[in-house]
């Protein structure tokens, strides 16, 4: 397995960023990409608990995939984390073998702010180099989650 780690700060708290993030992730990933998610189901066991399983239905337009499933395989809600698998769906069809995303939510240097910490681990299939595509997907990630945080944070106080 290889790995990409990246970290990205921004200038909102955890607790806004975990809330907008995973909390309400049926409601924000489609607000915040409209052009890229529809929706997102849970499809299996309990939301947000390791074995549950939850599904991110891209849009029509986006063209390159239908869906990716994801499992839980563990979420820490006190300690902003979690760890999830790909276990059918998006990059599984054409590039990886196996595809797994830890993140975590780390406090930053100034009060308000946090560092968003991916670290994902992948095999690829057709042995590309994936180590840029991955990391300037999730900071892509950061910068929609970040933008749309901003845009609740009146809204969650």
């Amino acid at each position: 397995m290889e790995a990409v780690t990246v970290d990205v700060e921004v200038k909102q708290p955890a607790e806004l960023l975990w809330m907008v993030h995973v909390k309400e992730l049926e409601l924000t990933s489609p607000a915040s990409n409209p052009g890229r998610y529809t929706k997102v189901l849970y499809l299996e066991g309990p939301p947000f608990a390791p074995g549950g399983v939850f599904k991110i239905c891209y849009h029509e337009e986006f063209g390159h995939y239908e869906y990716v499933k994801f499992v839980w395989d563990a979420i820490d809600h006190d300690n902003y984390y979690f760890k999830i698998t790909a276990i059918d769906g998006g990059f599984l069809t054409k590039h990886f073998e196996a595809l797994s995303y830890e993140y975590r939510i780390l406090p930053g240097k100034e009060p308000d702010s946090s560092i968003m910490s991916w670290r994902i681990e992948f095999k690829d299939k057709n042995k590309h180099e994936c180590h840029e595509i991955l990391k300037q997907e999730v900071l892509k990630t950061c910068s929609i989650i970040s933008a749309h945080a901003e845009t609740m944070k009146d809204w969650c106080n």
